[in-house]
């Protein structure tokens, strides 16, 4: 089967985007925490009716979490040292948080072919090093990962990019930066 996968859906706007670049998918699976967004992406099911939507973070645990909200409400993250989004220790609601390395050897096969949209502002980098430390990132044919590394404190964020790519790259995988200025220069009609 061919499958996408949109961790941090936000309002679903992307997946239209990623229909016409990549597909037809035969399953398309949205993640999306902040709750703010999920009638905007199941309205979505009226063009593309393999649409399911996963209310949940996406993280390298399962575990209920915060999540940071910004001034709007509409910005959020589970990062709330993220320097963009305005983010309130006191604005934040609960959500529940999925193992995602756990959901794809539960839900997918290394057969699929498998397209992973990622903009988890700022979880990617755990997220990430969890699927490669238990090999799930194998999975993956193509990854198009909106980093956050400009915008976050961790330590050695740029070295730990760096060390994802690399290690995707050695296993085969396409990597396309989700921006499309980037897709346009790349040749992709977006």
């Amino acid at each position: 089967m061919k499958i996408l996968l949109d961790c941090g859906a936000h309002n679903g706007d992307s997946i239209p985007d990623l229909v016409s670049l990549f597909g037809p998918f035969d399953k398309i699976y949205a993640f999306e925490a902040n709750p703010s967004y999920e009638k905007e992406i199941l309205a979505l099911r009226s063009q593309y009716n393999n649409l399911e939507l996963i209310c949940a973070a996406v993280w390298d645990k399962q575990e209920k979490v915060k999540l940071f909200l910004g001034e709007t409400g509409l910005e959020s993250s589970l990062i709330f040292e993220k320097k963009t989004g305005g983010f309130s220790k006191t604005n934040y609601v609960e959500s529940e948080a999925i193992d995602f390395s756990e959901w794809m050897k539960s839900n997918l096969s290394i057969n699929d072919t498998i397209y992973l949209k990622m903009d988890i502002e700022g979880a990617e980098f755990p997220v990430l090093e969890k699927m490669i430390r238990d090999g799930t990132h194998r999975m993956v044919d193509v990854f198009l990962p909106e980093w956050h590394a400009d915008r976050i404190d961790y330590k050695h964020v740029k070295f730990r990019r760096r060390y994802i790519e690399l290690r995707f790259k050695l296993s085969g995988i396409k990597i396309l930066r989700w921006s499309k200025k980037y897709l346009r220069r790349k040749g992709y009609n977006i």
